[in-house]
């Protein structure tokens, strides 16, 4: 669908809609809080050291357009080294104007600016492979760039989606985790404690340009449900429900830390690779078994396991037999009382 091209200070559009009950003085205030709020933030989580050399990705939307802006604007005092990067996905006509709002909003801030354009295979997986190959390409230009940091447009209301979206999925504490304000890989959200609200405003006191993507308002998509419906009817019984869902994730980011560093010391006396583990585990209490299983068992795989992963691997543990893993694998006990991960046969695998 055609993205819709608009500055906060027209009258038709999201930020008109807001506009309606939200007065001038309202909006400046919005705009003043954002930037407070973005500062503290970078100082709060240490998200961007003064000195920092930053990638700024921007799609050319709200969010992202405001966190460009607000970086800008605290680039001199906070010592940040801004370069502004927009990637054209090639996935729709109108992604040239976006680049070239990005590129036009670039040059009248004085930054540096680059594109690049993907050349991707239609098929299954498609906003996938577009958000790898985006991260990719983001970060090789922070590496050309020197950057230790790569600037995302992740708001409060972002956070809070996503926490209830993977509620919806059965999550545990690393689902709950949810967007972390701050990545291994440098990655980080600027505007995580900022909300919606203040974004809008913050574009229209600062008269700024940005487009607006219809399909963020397609009820087909599960995000669009939580957002326009979900999230409203619980804003009625709680006008502070974005942030605590945020506050939640926070919370479960900070247990699952350390969880992670009681993992590592269990791990010592209770690896499940080592000789003899096996008997270890079976003695040792159901909260610690299944601790360093999950912890051993996510050494093994590209991706967080699951509750059922986890389960089967107890079961083996107490029962013996075999757990088939993501890879074509499967774990076993071998003959030393260890767990052994071992590639399966052809034929194994069409047995079952």
């Amino acid at each position: 669908m055609r993205p819709v091209h608009a500055r906060a200070s027209d009258s038709g559009g999201i930020v008109a809609r807001a506009s309606a009950f939200l007065g001038t003085a309202i909006w400046g205030s919005y705009a003043v809080t954002l930037l407070s709020r973005v500062r503290r933030t970078l100082h709060e989580r240490d998200l961007l050291p003064p000195g920092t050399r930053v990638v700024v990705a921007c799609s050319g939307g709200p969010d992202s357009v405001s966190m460009l802006h607000a970086l800008s604007e605290l680039a001199v005092r906070c010592r940040l080294d801004l370069r502004v990067c927009t990637v054209d996905h090639g996935l729709r006509p109108e992604a040239p104007r976006e680049v070239d709002l990005v590129r036009r909003l670039s040059v009248s801030l004085g930054l540096p600016f680059e594109t690049y354009g993907l050349h991707l295979q239609k098929g299954a997986g498609l906003q996938e492979r577009a958000r790898q190959a985006r991260y990719a390409w983001l970060a090789e230009v922070a590496k050309r760039y020197g950057a230790t940091r790569i600037a995302v447009g992740h708001t409060r209301d972002d956070q809070a989606e996503t926490v209830l979206g993977r509620m919806l999925r059965g999550a545990g504490l690393d689902g709950l985790s949810a967007i972390s304000p701050l990545r291994e890989d440098g990655v980080v959200r600027p505007l995580i404690d900022c909300d919606r609200g203040q974004v809008l405003g913050y574009l229209r006191q600062h008269r700024l340009e940005f487009t607006q993507d219809p399909s963020n308002c397609d009820l087909t998509y599960t995000r669009a449900r939580i957002r326009h419906s979900i999230l409203p009817m619980l804003r009625s019984e709680d006008g502070r429900i974005a942030e605590h869902l945020a506050d939640l994730a926070d919370d479960a980011r900070d247990q699952r830390a350390l969880i992670g560093q009681l993992a590592e010391d269990l791990m010592a006396t209770l690896d499940p690779g080592r000789p003899g583990a096996v008997d270890l585990l079976r003695s040792a209490s159901g909260p610690r078994r299944r601790l360093v299983l999950r912890h051993w068992l996510r050494g093994k795989l590209d991706c967080i396991p699951g509750r059922p992963h986890v389960q089967q691997l107890e079961k083996l543990v107490l029962s013996g037999g075999e757990v088939r893993i993501p890879g074509h694998r499967q774990v076993t006990i071998d003959a030393q009382g260890a767990l052994m991960v071992s590639q399966m046969l052809e034929r194994e695998e069409r047995s079952n």
